[in-house]
């Protein structure tokens, strides 16, 4: 308000000179001085907020300078390798000290190349694949494992993290990614699964090759033991031990064949009709009669789908385990419930601790532990739920009513309208690697 009553004092003023000057240069002295008066009183009137304006304003500067050399600094004494890069064509922006160290380029190099251009060709599709999530989608960070091609054409394996950075209208401005050299550590895993698989194949072969003559010395023991009239008592118990044996050892070496076939993916099932009494039957003829006089297989339903032999495999070390560890009184149950076979194996033992329930299944885990009495390897159960599970079911423990109870669950075995079973073969190849 004041400024503009001081401007009409000054346009009246130029008016009167106007009206009483007969000079027109004295008109335009008049109408400048007037000018240059208003603008000097609107400025000292307005200084305030000026100065005000321009503390902030340098204030803003000040802060800019500082958060960017903050980035810079941290940019470039990250210990990890950084690069900033254009989301258009991918060309390298900046690179800090690590980068350089990571590849053994110059920071002057890196200005001339692009990602792609030290990608491992193999791993550049996958990054594009990602570049493009980040530009165009919703997510602002990703990861992938890639290769990258040092200066001396040696290959850098890193986990390259990489994020989207936008302007205020979420346009994407560059993308910054990390790099974390795993190099040795992927070496060392390649060393590892090396000697894995070398595990496997030996044993394998080794599980192989000890089954013929292992058969052969169980079939000939027992031959002996069936023609032992003409044996002492001495030697009948020594044969009797040595069948015994070689049916454990067989056991074992079954177990280990399997095992490792099926972590080198290898391992096969067939899908056939089973019926799992006539199985659990088949297993009891194997054992020795006077070790199996406590065994009673109770029910003739189950019939089951699934591959004869593993079944007999399981059954085998089921019998073998409530044997071992079970008590007085052994039942085999088999029926059928809907859509699943079910086979129970169960003893009036003590069973396994509650603490060890979740661990039996696990490779080589005992939960027996009685330095008087020969343990197993603790491979058994690993494998029986394996091949349970391969085949389309499970093996399961519990301990209810007094009483230990492992149950086989298998697919029950499909029938067609008259009743008959309808019979369907097929092999089944199962990478068990995790």
């Amino acid at each position: 308000m004041v400024v503009c009553r001081c401007g009409l004092g000054l346009i009246t003023m130029v008016r009167v000179a106007d009206i009483t000057s007969d000079s027109p240069t004295d008109g335009i002295v008049i109408g400048y001085v007037a000018g240059v008066a208003v603008t000097a009183i609107g400025l000292s009137l307005y200084a305030p907020a000026i100065r005000s304006f321009i503390k902030r304003a340098n204030s803003i500067e000040e802060s800019l300078e500082v958060a960017e050399e903050r980035f810079r600094s941290a940019f470039e004494n990250a210990p990890i390798a950084m690069v900033l890069t254009d989301t258009r064509n991918g060309r390298v922006l900046q690179v800090n000290s690590a980068m350089c160290r990571l590849l053994g380029y110059s920071v002057e190099k890196f200005a001339e190349l692009t990602w792609g251009d030290v990608t491992h060709p193999d791993d550049y599709e996958e990054f594009v694949h990602l570049r493009e999530q980040l530009i165009e989608g919703p997510e602002e960070s990703g990861s992938i494992e890639q290769r990258f091609m040092g200066s001396d054409g040696h290959v850098v394996v890193t986990e390259t993290s990489i994020s989207t950075t936008r302007d205020s209208r979420g346009h994407p401005i560059y993308l910054i990614a990390q790099l974390v050299d795993i190099t040795e550590s992927r070496r060392t895993n390649e060393r590892l699964e090396e000697l894995v698989r070398s595990k496997d194949e030996f044993l394998a072969s080794v599980s192989h090759e000890l089954r013929t003559p292992l058969t052969s010395v169980l079939g000939y023991a027992r031959l002996m033991q069936q023609d032992g009239s003409k044996l002492s008592s001495a030697q009948t118990d020594m044969i009797h031990s040595i069948a015994e044996q070689a049916f454990d050892l067989s056991s074992i070496v079954d177990d280990l064949l399997v095992a490792a076939r099926a972590d080198m993916g290898i391992l096969r099932v067939t899908s056939v009709p089973v019926r799992l009494a006539a199985q659990a039957a088949q297993v009891i003829e194997n054992y020795d009669p006077g070790a199996v006089d406590r065994v009673e297989i109770v029910g003739e339903s189950g019939h089951a789908s699934g591959d004869p032999k593993r079944v007999r495999q399981i059954l085998r070390n089921l019998i073998s385990n409530a044997l071992r560890y079970g008590g007085e009184d052994i039942q085999i149950i088999t029926h059928n419930s809907g859509a699943t076979a079910r086979v129970l194996v169960t003893d009036d033992g003590p069973g396994i601790e509650h603490a060890q329930r979740d661990l039996i299944f696990e490779p080589y885990h005992r939960a027996h532990d009685d330095p008087g009495r020969t343990d197993s390897m603790g491979l058994g159960l690993a494998v029986s739920r394996q091949l349970a599970q391969l085949m389309g079911g499970d093996l399961t423990y519990r301990y209810q009513n007094y009483r230990s109870i492992f149950e086989l669950s298998l697919p029950a075995i499909e029938t067609t309208a008259k009743g008959r079973h309808k019979t369907r073969s097929r092999t089944r190849p199962v990478n068990t690697r995790s």
